[in-house]
């Protein structure tokens, strides 16, 4: 029988593959074409990746209580839910 630690280390891995590493090195990649698509200014793109940040470094005090609170297994399932939320809010189009 294998260590289970190693499993749960890839799984952690994924998920904070998932919700970091696209929008923290997705946006480089995509910033270009969508300045062009939406005629923004590179301030207000760069605004926006700022603010992104700042969510994501603000809510690590929120975090850190829902596991004390609750545990990783739901601060994660919470977490995840609103990824999949967001990210639909911003597949839809609303022109």
């Amino acid at each position: 029988m294998s260590f289970l630690g190693w499993r749960v280390l890839g799984a952690l891995w994924l998920v904070a593959f998932i919700a970091q590493g696209f929008p923290n090195y997705g946006a480089a990649v995509i910033n270009a074409a969508m300045a062009a698509e939406w005629e923004l200014e590179r301030s207000t793109l760069g605004l926006g990746f700022t603010l992104f940040m700042l969510a994501q470094g603000g809510s690590a005090p929120l975090a850190a209580w829902m596991i004390k609170r609750w545990g990783v297994r739901a601060t994660l399932a919470v977490g995840g839910l609103g990824i999949i939320v967001a990210a639909s809010g911003l597949a839809l189009d609303s022109r």
